[in-house]
């Protein structure tokens, strides 16, 4: 499946909203929906959606993690097991993960465990803390400073900014702004400067976040901003001299050899949840005939690596429940991404805020996706609201509150999907 030879193409660019800073006020949205302030958290609204690997798809069918992918962990042998649908964490002693992606500003994803010293590979290995916690208070009345500076406003809210008061349908950690960055081994980003297995002189490094039961920790991957400096998203193969990488050449960057090429020839599977008995499927409502899956190819040139794929996993996909039992609506579907990274990250002067749909990819091209579910409370209706026109990627409008349209404990029937539902 890999060319061989030199290409010379066109540059076509994607820009994308992603790298735009919030509106003064507000978050993704800027009030045309929510208030833009209390931004919903997609780890806890959308998760009864996520299958045993933690991610899930919006109608567009783009398969993606929002935080710790266990199913990936776990093809890279990244101090993790599997019994049954379980995944668990492996006691110490444990190795440094390995590189598990690659975000858009060109940072290498690391899993949850790295040096305990950062400057020293002899160091032991252990789980490497978020700097974030959940702040003590019954009443959303006030933003901790990070957020505050996010959202260009006081610390202190005007009473038409306030959020609900804490309760079992809006719990601590429904919104992103429930947390307060406090210090840990990461920084506002979740990385870290260091030294790494592939990075013995030192990089700066984003790692996936879990709490000491291996459940996923906040801001769980990416804070919500990049650390480095976030070019335009490119979409196709681009201008001047790109050459095809192949596994056998050595003495490669970590950017060319990390990515999950080995199983490429093979074919992508989903469980049906619909049908329980039959077993991995290779095809499925929406996509009628089999695709590949991982990274199709790597190409490269003098400042840029250029990846393509089909955003599937070629670990086992679904099933997927709705929060009701009912069968998830949404499949994944063939991708045909091709993404750059630069080959020499630069740290950003002024850090960009990150919004909805994909930040960077996951080694084997699922996309990797933020804390954010496109929804914030809205004090005028008095319930999360979707945020932009149609409410998101694949959305809908006002009126959903979490999965299925319902925070903790609230009923009714599930009402139509929207951003990943």
């Amino acid at each position: 499946m890999k060319k061989t030879g030199v290409l010379v193409g066109v540059l076509i660019f994607g820009f994308g909203a992603a790298q735009a800073q919030p509106p003064r006020g507000g978050g993704p949205g800027g009030g045309r929906g929510g208030d833009g302030i209390w931004l919903r958290n997609a780890v806890l609204a959308e998760s009864p959606t996520f299958d045993p690997c933690n991610a899930h798809q919006p109608p567009t069918g783009e398969y993606h993690y929002h935080d710790n992918p266990v199913c990936l962990r776990l093809q890279l042998n990244d101090n993790i097991r599997k019994d049954g649908n379980v995944y668990s964490e492996l006691p110490a002693p444990w190795r440094h993960s390995p590189i598990l992606g690659w975000a858009y500003d060109g940072n290498p994803i690391y899993g949850p465990y790295g040096y305990s010293n950062p400057k020293d590979p002899t160091s032991p290995v252990r789980r490497l803390r978020s700097g974030f916690k959940l702040r003590g208070m019954t009443q959303r009345h006030s933003l901790a400073r990070w957020a505050a500076e996010l959202h260009h406003v006081n610390e202190k809210l005007d009473e038409n900014r306030y959020g609900p008061d804490v309760d079992a349908g809006h719990p601590l950690g429904w919104y992103v702004e429930d947390y307060d960055f406090a210090g840990g081994d990461l920084d506002l980003y979740n990385g870290r400067h260091t030294v790494t297995p592939e990075f013995p002189n030192g990089t700066y490094a984003y790692f996936v976040t879990i709490d000491d039961n291996g459940k996923p920790a906040f801001p769980y991957v990416l804070g919500r901003q990049y650390f480095g400096s976030v070019p335009s998203r490119q979409t196709r193969v681009t201008a001047g001299t790109v050459e095809t990488f192949h596994s056998t050449q050595k003495d490669a960057a970590p950017v060319l050899t990390s990515w999950l090429t080995k199983y490429s020839g093979e074919e992508a599977h989903v469980l049906d949840a619909r049908k329980p008995d039959a077993g991995p499927l290779a095809t499925w409502p929406g996509q009628e005939k089999p695709a590949h899956p991982d990274i199709s190819e790597v190409l490269y040139s003098q400042d840029w690596v250029f990846v393509s794929g089909s955003g599937l996993a070629s670990h086992t996909m679904g099933p997927w429940q709705g929060p009701d039992g009912r069968a998830f609506p949404n499949w994944p579907a063939d991708q045909s991404f091709q993404d750059r990274f630069p080959r020499s990250p630069q740290p950003a002067a002024e850090k960009s805020t990150n919004g909805l749909g994909p930040l960077g990819r996951w080694v084997n091209g699922v996309a990797l996706f933020n804390m954010l579910d496109g929804a914030s409370w809205s004090t005028a209706q008095k319930d999360d609201v979707m945020s932009g026109p149609g409410g998101g990627p694949g959305g809908r409008g006002p009126g959903g509150r979490g999965p299925g349209g319902r925070g903790p404990g609230r009923g009714g029937p599930p009402p139509p999907e929207d951003e990943d539902r």
